[in-house]
């Protein structure tokens, strides 16, 4: 019975910090690490929640912060790395134009 009890005790733990757990989302992927920094800097003067992900190439903030951090730091002229997008740094065989 104490094994049954334990293993409910767990299974719910885990639901609860599931449920209070902010869902995360790509910021930006591939960085140079000077833009992750300059990025990260931003948002830590900004007082966003982040974690650095891929060795330091990938900034993951809340889901619903995505759209706004974007278009914020592009106005800061972030990130400055030329030939960036927001699903990675463009393929040139598909950035050919028609």
């Amino acid at each position: 019975m104490g094994a049954v009890g334990l293993a409910l005790f767990a299974f719910f733990a885990f639901i609860m910090v599931r449920a209070f757990t902010t869902p995360m989302a790509p910021l930006f992927a591939e960085l140079a690490m000077e833009d992750t920094a300059d990025v990260t800097a931003e948002l830590d003067a900004q007082g966003v929640e982040y974690t650095v992900e891929r060795g330091g190439s990938a900034i993951m903030v809340p889901q619903e912060m995505v759209s706004k951090l974007r278009m914020d730091l592009a106005a800061t002229g972030l990130p400055r790395e030329d030939g960036w997008t927001f699903k990675g740094k463009r393929d040139a065989l598909h950035d050919r134009t028609v």
